[in-house]
């Protein structure tokens, strides 16, 4: 298996900027909260984490499963 690592930076219009601020905000915080139950359970199963924690992750942080534009 390979990994390629791209660096990009995203440009964003100013009323654009305070969105990006929230889904990266609430991103992070899903990221903390999902990690602290892999901490404390020990599961690492992609297929298990995602059945126990999709919904909750979706919900709590209110984050959807594609990012578009209307």
């Amino acid at each position: 298996m390979s990994t390629i690592t791209a660096k990009i930076q995203i440009y964003v219009s100013d009323n654009q900027t305070e969105s990006l601020k929230i889904t990266t905000n609430a991103y992070r915080k899903a990221c903390n909260w999902l990690s602290k139950h892999i901490f404390e359970t020990k599961n690492l199963n992609q297929v298990k984490l995602n059945d126990l924690y999709y919904k909750q992750l979706r919900n709590l942080f209110d984050l959807k499963s594609q990012i578009y534009k209307k």
